[in-house]
């Protein structure tokens, strides 16, 4: 089946007639060149404040970064990872910001202005051309009309009448080939002007089309490259280790805070029943979990708990009555304190060993 061939229109070809609508659409394709920047110019303001951002986060990223130890894989796979993300988006994003600015806004830009002179010029040339036929044919109808008022009252043919009307009629003949004549100056002036327009609005339409398709192109261009990054960067995040992150610091720690030695005579005081902390603490074994937290280390736990524990009294007796003193001083209280003093020994000398402890304590939670 033969192809069905279609005849290309034109504007001076079959648009002569309707001037008007053809001057309308191009009114109507400025305001779109218009709105395009006008949309293109937004894009761009959004970028530049989103590259703005960017480079803030960047500096708070490696702020942040300084503060991690270079050996965890929580910094060198987690935020080194995300820090360098960012810094590829901002130059990602730069370089597409520069593109639409060179690439697409430049362009339509002097498109807008071609295109504004173009339509101004069309504009003016039009009305010379309609100026010069309207004078032509004002002429025209002014001798015409004088020479049908002389036809209409030739009654009289007389010499002076007949003279007169073959003068309007030479005139008015002559003026009929010059409105011709213009008339043929017009529609050919016309048939340039609407080509000029057509030719015009193929290239406003061109831009258009070009200015578009670089920027569905970068747009397109900055998608590829995030999606590459980001698998990278989830790659990346797999790749954290909490678990080796924390026991690499504790193996750390250790080497440079060892464990202390034990100290045997804090272990045998510490172990002994007439220690004030025995039946309450009971002894410390020599377990793996305990191993070195002695009172004789400051950074030691029972150090905290029970500070100056190795400077205790080794005799129950001599102890309360060392908190006695710290309770109640020296002076008017010393009766009372000697004969509570000696209740205490009476009462210490007729519990059994293993209450003596417990019983002396109590006593003084009661004082």
């Amino acid at each position: 089946m033969a192809a069905v061939c279609v005849r290309r229109l034109s504007f001076d070809a079959d648009l002569v007639h309707a001037y008007t609508p053809v001057q309308l659409r191009l009114q109507n394709g400025a305001k779109s060149l218009d709105g395009v920047l006008e949309i293109l110019r937004m894009r761009i303001d959004a970028e530049t404040t989103f590259c703005a951002a960017l480079q803030k986060m960047i500096g708070c990223s490696t702020d942040l970064i300084s503060h991690i130890s270079c050996t965890e894989t929580l910094r060198s796979d987690g935020l080194d990872a995300l820090t360098s993300d960012l810094k590829n988006e901002y130059t990602q994003r730069r370089a597409f910001l520069n593109s639409l600015k060179e690439d697409v806004q430049s362009p339509l830009h002097k498109m807008k202005e071609e295109y504004a002179a173009q339509n101004k010029y069309f504009t003016n040339q039009t009305k010379q051309n309609i100026q010069a036929l309207k004078k032509q044919q004002t002429e025209f109808v002014k001798l015409k009309a004088k020479y049908d008022k002389l036809m209409r009252n030739s009654s009289n043919n007389n010499d002076h009448k007949k003279q007169q009307i073959l003068v309007i009629k030479k005139k008015f003949l002559q003026q009929q080939e010059n409105w011709k004549r213009q008339q043929h100056i017009f529609d050919s002036k016309m048939i340039s002007t609407l080509q000029a327009m057509e030719s015009s609005e193929y290239r406003r339409m061109n831009a258009l089309r070009d200015g578009l398709t670089t920027w569905s192109a970068f747009i397109t261009n900055l998608a590829a490259n995030r999606s590459y990054d980001i698998q990278n960067l989830a790659k990346s995040m797999a790749l954290i280790d909490v678990e080796r992150d924390l026991q690499q610091w504790m193996r750390q720690t250790l080497k440079k805070h060892p464990k202390p030695k034990p100290n045997p005579a804090d272990k045998e005081f510490l172990a002994s029943p007439t220690s004030p902390t025995a039946g309450h603490f009971g002894s410390f074994p020599d377990t793996p979990q305990h191993h070195g937290y002695h009172p004789s280390q400051n950074n030691n736990l029972y150090s905290i708990v029970l500070p100056g524990l190795n400077k205790q009294p080794s005799n129950t007796t001599e102890y309360i009555q060392s908190l006695f003193k710290q309770k109640f001083g020296g002076g008017g209280g010393a009766q009372q304190q000697s004969s509570s003093m000696h209740s205490l020994e009476n009462h210490d000398a007729m519990s059994p060993p293993s209450q003596r402890s417990t019983a002396d304590v109590q006593m003084v939670s009661k004082s």
